[in-house]
């Protein structure tokens, strides 16, 4: 029974594509990005290249290259699909809808600060609101809130 004489050169390409194949897999156990797996799936020809020792190991740096940039580039709208793309949903969201004070004037050319919830923020609004007008949250924008006067409905 003959064996495949490995060389130096060869015995440490096998390790390292081992490892990036583990290393890889690993990564893809704790993430949802289905990026890793591309990594892994592209390492394990590389696996074999190496085991053959008159193939220079440039030739499996070439093969693992071209295959993650097509795994990556062929399968990116898929895992977009897939994963989605969902509105992640935070505690700031709350305030949309809430009723606040206003504690510092807001002007259309100049921020104010409104009280809502017992929380000092900053407000814009394309109305002018005066200082313990009773305002409504529209939305949040980055760190600062829009307002818009709020009119009470009497039944």
């Amino acid at each position: 029974m003959t064996f495949i004489a490995l060389n130096a050169t060869s015995i440490t390409m096998l390790c390292i594509w081992t490892f990036v194949f583990v290393f890889a897999i690993i990564i893809e156990s704790q993430t949802a990005n289905l990026v890793s797996i591309w990594f892994a799936i592209a390492a394990i020809p590389c696996i074999i290249i190496s085991a053959f020792p008159n193939i220079p190991f440039y030739v499996s740096i070439i093969v693992f290259t071209v295959l993650v940039v097509l795994l990556l580039a062929s399968t990116r709208g898929l895992s977009k699909k897939i994963i989605g793309k969902a509105h992640l949903a935070t505690n700031v969201d709350q305030i949309i809808g809430e009723t606040a004070i206003v504690i510092k004037q807001i002007t259309q050319l100049e921020r104010g600060i409104v009280k809502i919830n017992n929380d000092s923020w900053t407000a814009a609004s394309t109305e002018e609101c005066n200082v313990g007008d009773k305002v409504f949250v529209e939305q949040v924008v980055g760190n600062h809130v829009i307002v818009k006067h709020f009119k009470e409905v009497n039944i």
